[in-house]
């Protein structure tokens, strides 16, 4: 029974080192062969909101005596709505697969109250991803990107050329162009 046993083992080790196998989960839909043997990790695509009021209150502060009802924002993406959620922002391990899964409270380097929403997968195209943001006081703010990304095999083993990556994102907040993914709301 243990040479059967250790027979069993030694036929799944060699089985899982076979030329199949290369390059498999590196994220950019590339076989081994076509990547090298570099393994690319791209982080993933996120929203970053800020929420203040005209005198810079932070709206999303449970400390502040002006912040918005938690319990009461709710947003919506592909139809499905998501409430706030009140836990804290896990660090993640460098390889994992970007789901979204709504919108957490977070808080940044300087202890400041900001909506995590995401992810999103960096390493595929999206076409006018639409985030609305319902905040329970009868607004709504509507938060968008497009992301394209294209692979150039020629400098894939190049870390000055981003190992063949090329990324465009456009950010638009209410239908306007936006510079990045760290929004900052004036209610």
């Amino acid at each position: 029974m243990k040479r059967f046993f250790l027979f069993a083992m030694l036929l799944m080790l060699f089985s899982a080192c076979s030329p199949e196998n290369e390059g498999a989960g590196n994220n950019s839909g590339q076989s081994g062969d076509e990547m090298g043997d570099i393994e690319v990790d791209l982080a993933p695509l996120c929203m970053m909101v800020y929420v203040n009021d005209a005198d810079g209150n932070n709206l999303l502060d449970p400390a502040s005596a002006h912040c918005l009802d938690h319990s009461k924002i709710v947003l919506t993406y592909n139809g499905k709505e998501y409430p706030l959620v009140n836990e804290e922002l896990a660090a993640t391990p460098s390889a994992y697969l970007a789901l979204f899964e709504g919108a957490l409270l977070a808080y940044d380097v300087n202890n400041v109250a900001y909506l995590y929403i995401g992810e999103w997968d960096s390493g595929k195209d999206w076409s006018m991803c639409n985030v609305a943001i319902a905040w329970g006081d009868g607004t709504t703010t509507s938060l968008s990107f497009s992301h394209d990304v294209s692979f150039d095999k020629e400098y894939q083993n190049d870390p000055d050329h981003n190992y063949g990556y090329t990324f465009f994102t456009q950010w638009y907040l209410n239908g306007e162009s936006y510079p990045n993914f760290q929004y900052n709301i004036v209610k």
